[in-house]
């Protein structure tokens, strides 16, 4: 999902669900945009800011507009990430 309406067209929003929650402290974040952004400079960038997330890198995967993204995929302004970590159910 993207967010067009948003007032800040150069960001891109993080969410973080679960653990990922729990380590940033919060549901979300929105990202300036100074240049797009790969993957692995987003973890770089998230690792920085919340370094608890660091240990999870391994077992979280990333969304973008809801749908998984590979480790060198690029990012947008407006596209909305999510930190996903694994779960598990019955």
């Amino acid at each position: 999902m993207r967010f067009e309406d948003d007032p800040h067209p150069m960001m891109i929003r993080i969410l973080f669900f679960a653990k990922a929650r729990e380590a940033a402290a919060t549901d979300e974040i929105l990202l300036p945009l100074e240049s797009a952004p790969d993957s692995s400079r987003l973890w770089d960038y998230l690792v920085v800011q919340f370094p608890q997330l660091a240990a999870m890198r391994d077992s979280i995967r990333l969304s973008r507009n809801s749908q998984f993204v590979q480790d060198t995929e690029g990012f947008a302004a407006g596209d909305e990430i999510a930190l996903i970590p694994p779960v598990s159910g019955g």
